[in-house]
Parts: structure tokens; sequence; C-alpha cells
């Protein structure tokens, strides 16, 4: 056993170095933008921020705050005076137009980090679950099966997804019930429906509508692939991918 731990962690170390040095070869920089990204490592910025979310935490992620609308001269005390916690770099002219440069190079490669949804904020009409699976029974020409949509408007009836998003945690960490509702026996259901859980409350329902509401999870789940990709056509979201990591930083 501690054989096979040691050529795992082995194995994950060589990873983390064929990685980076495998993957491709990063944005284009032109020659003054890649003296910036020379200023940039001179410096040691990336022990205070990040780029795509990789580096320090004491200064925010600059992967997208300077764009081409922007000169060095709004930053100019900011580099060569300090703030806050962030030391005065004493740059010449010539290294801040570099850096601002590489940082603009930086925003035009995507977006960093995508912003977080404010506190009780619903769910969007378009990614609620019932709104997912009527467009993927009108895509497929299937109709959903009676018991199947009788639970499905209680479901609605219930306000369930103004919690609950669909195949995605909600605004205020509600679970993904196609992912965690494991235990769907009607004696589960009505113990969570009927007595409510953590910050959800309790509803008054009749063992009808519990064996609908059953039906509609458990057809949720077995089609979950199918409808998670129409959710992500309603909602513009993309898969993630392991390609659009930038490691090019760390050669």
């Amino acid at each position: 056993m501690r054989v096979l731990a040691s050529a795992f962690l082995l194995l994950a170390c060589a990873g983390a170095f064929v990685v980076p040095w495998t993957d491709g070869p990063g944005p284009a920089l032109t020659d003054h933008e890649r003296s910036g990204l020379a200023v940039w490592r001179d410096y040691n910025c990336q022990a205070c921020h990040q780029l795509y979310g990789q580096g320090g935490f004491l200064g925010p992620d600059l992967t997208n705050a300077v764009d081409d609308t922007r000169t060095w001269e709004e930053f100019e005390a900011l580099l060569t005076k300090g703030y806050g916690r962030m030391p005065a770099l004493r740059l010449s002219p010539c290294e801040q137009s570099a850096v601002l440069a590489f940082l603009r190079a930086m925003n035009r490669t995507g977006r960093a980090l995508p912003p977080r949804p404010p506190e009780r904020t619903p769910v969007p009409q378009r990614t609620r679950l019932g709104v997912v699976a009527d467009e993927w029974s009108r895509g497929a020409g299937r109709p959903l099966d009676e018991n199947v949509r009788r639970g499905r408007e209680a479901w609605d009836r219930m306000q369930c997804g103004a919690c609950h998003a669909a195949f995605a945690e909600g605004s205020r960490r509600e679970p993904d019930l196609s992912a965690v509702a494991l235990d769907r026996s009607l004696e589960a259901l009505a113990r969570i429906v009927e007595k409510g859980h953590g910050t959800m409350p309790s509803y008054a329902v009749t063992p009808h509508e519990l064996r609908d509401l059953r039906a509609w999870l458990d057809w949720v789940v077995k089609n979950r692939a199918e409808l998670a990709g129409v959710e992500r056509r309603l909602s513009g979201r993309e898969e993630f991918s392991w390609k659009r990591v930038s490691w090019w930083e760390f050669r």
C-alpha cells in the first residue's frame, strides 16, 4: 500500500511539472508586452496579485484590471508611490508603459473570474428546471408522462425553482437536487418536504403530490445529461476545460 501511495505521489508531481511545460504557448506578446512581463517577474508582482486566479492574494486579480481605454498615467502614482500594502516600485516611465501593455494583453485573453451572483438573487427564469424540461420536451418531440407533468406542476406551485437552480448550486448554496437527491423514496421525500430542512420551509402536500414529485425528480435524474446540455444552451454557459487553464505563466 505504501509503495502504491508513493508511486501515486511521484506521478502527481511529474504531472505538475509536465502539464505546464507541454501546454500551448499562451498569448502571443509583442516585444513591448514581453518587456512588461519581464517587469512583472522582476518585481515578483505575482506574489501578491493573480492572473486568472493564480498567484498571491494580498492584492486583486489583475487579469482584467487594464483595458485598452486606460493609460499608464492613471497608474503612475500607484506604481511609483505605492498604495496601502502595495510598496512603491519606483518604475521608470518605460517600465510602467511596458507592464501596463502586458496587462492590456492579459485583458484581451478573456475573463479571469465570473462575477459572483449577489446574495438572494433569484434563479434566472431561463435556468429554472421546469423551463429546461419544457425546452427539452419540445426539442425531442416527447411530451412528459402524466405523473411527471403533475410533479413538475407541483414543483412550480411550491416554487422550488426559486431556490434550487438547474444543475448548479443556488444563489444561497441550495443544492442541485438532480445530483444530491440520492434517496428519493417517499419516506425521505415526505420527511424533507413536510418538515423542512435547514432554511427550506415545510409544505403541506398530499400523498399523490409526493408520488408525483418523486416521479419528477426521478425523471430529471434519469435525463440529467441531456437536460444539462439544454440548460447550458439556454444560459449561455460553457463547460470547463483544462485546456483553457493558463499554465504558460509558470514556465
